[in-house]
């Protein structure tokens, strides 16, 4: 570790992940690996200390996502912490409308990576694209094309990714057969253990045991894709724009506290496939922080109109009781795990672009697999499911054949698992 400092601030870097970006000859630089490696935070950390480097000497950098939600609630967000964090606010001019921070000479941009021509007519010193894996091929290349064509030019592109398939184009080109001029590194949760829980770090440890694929991909970092999946990556997609919806057709809840609170919006179209949006979904909320959301938001959802019920978790009678006596029009959903998954395995999903935490879910919730025979059971593992569950609440309690009724879907894989416990009231459409 090395330290980043600036008007008496202190901060630790991780030198694996930030030399390459330093001293590597190549161009083009990609981080990649498994899960909570670091490589996020401490390229943004290295950039922000660019920026506030000699304010008179030119600097321009930029970090790029593919989607603007997730580029403002996300590095932009986490970018002011940090410098809030240090004390360092005040040095920097911040623009919220342009995403900008700049400090004399030194500018840092958070751009989207659709708007392609913002990067024709600017030179960068160094440009980081986060999440690369969600660009496609010819949009990335785009980027590489407009960037440092002036003669003289040096600039260095740091790209970052998470675990793919092995047959992704960022794995192919990046790493597998990387394209002149650029290089790869490979980190795993090892490289950024002191900034991990044991909590964490054990459950990493413990995908060895219960899922030996996914502790493959996500602890050891290695490429492929998570077999068994639930849901088929087909069947569902993430469009870069989405319409415009006034009103939702329902919402699923489910709760938790160590697990995300998620709320999931959803909405049928005329063609008959269905919009999907990730409203909520955070750890560690109690009820009284979810009701202080809901009426904060409660003009953008409507969340008290009677025509848009919230599906909640209906073992928790308790909470939904609660919601109720606040107002809003929560109810029981139907719980039923086989039916459910096997109405909505038969939809076509559009998930909003805001949706970024349940489209992690439906890349990595899979059914349990048998450790002796490596046959797949019927039995979710019950990990990535906390948005996923919510979406299946609000699908499969709304819009099933008889609200509630038994479905005619062959579920894929055997069908014989419910979630529902011993203490969970019978639910039963009124």
């Amino acid at each position: 570790m090395s330290e980043l400092t600036e008007g008496g601030a202190r901060v630790k870097i991780n030198k694996r992940i930030i030399d390459p970006v330093m001293k590597r000859p190549e161009r083009i630089i990609t981080l990649y690996g498994g899960s909570a490696s670091g490589k996020t935070t401490n390229v943004l950390i290295y950039m922000l200390g660019e920026l506030l480097g000699e304010k008179d000497k030119e600097w321009n950098g930029a970090i790029v996502r593919r989607y603007y939600p997730e580029l403002k609630k996300g590095l932009w967000k986490d970018a002011k912490k940090y410098l809030d964090a240090w004390g360092l606010t005040k040095r920097i001019k911040i623009n919220e409308a342009e995403l900008t921070m700049t400090r004399g000479k030194r500018f840092l941009n958070f751009m989207n990576a659709q708007n392609e021509e913002r990067f024709k007519g600017l030179e960068f010193n160094l440009i980081f694209i986060d999440e690369v894996n969600q660009l496609n091929e010819e949009t990335f290349m785009e980027i590489i094309n407009r960037s440092g064509r002036a003669k003289g030019s040096s600039t260095r592109i740091v790209t970052a990714f998470n675990p793919v398939s092995a047959l992704h184009w960022c794995y192919q080109k990046l790493v597998l057969e990387p394209i002149p001029n650029s290089c790869s590194i490979k980190l795993t949760y090892h490289d950024n253990i002191k900034n991990l829980s044991q909590t964490y770090i054990d459950y990493l440890e413990s995908l060895k045991d219960t899922c030996p694929r996914r502790y493959m991909i996500y602890t050891l970092g290695e490429a492929g894709t998570p077999e068994g999946l639930i849901y088929n990556p087909e069947r569902w997609d993430m469009p870069d724009t989405m319409p415009n919806i006034k009103h939702w057709d329902a919402f699923g809840l489910d709760f938790g506290y160590q697990h995300a609170m998620s709320i999931i919006a959803v909405k049928k179209m005329e063609d008959g496939s269905y919009y999907v949006h990730q409203c909520y979904y955070k750890t560690e909320q109690t009820v009284s922080d979810l009701i202080a959301w809901l009426h904060k938001t409660e003009p953008l959802y409507h969340f008290q109109d009677d025509s848009a019920p919230i599906y909640c978790d209906s073992a928790r009678a308790d909470m939904i009781e609660e919601l109720k006596r606040e107002g809003f029009n929560a109810r029981k959903s139907n719980k039923s795990v086989d039916d459910g998954i096997a109405f909505c395995q038969g939809l076509k999903l559009h998930l909003t672009p805001y949706s970024k935490d349940l489209r992690g879910e439906l890349e990595n919730y899979s059914w349990h697999q048998n450790r002796e025979t490596g046959a797949y059971d019927d039995k979710p593992v019950k990990v990535y499911d906390d948005a996923v569950d919510a979406m299946r609440y609000a699908l499969f309690t709304h819009f099933a054949k008889g609200r509630g009724q038994k479905v005619e879907h062959t579920l894929i894989t055997s069908p014989s698992y419910d979630d529902t416990t011993e203490d969970d009231e019978y639910f039963e459409w009124c």
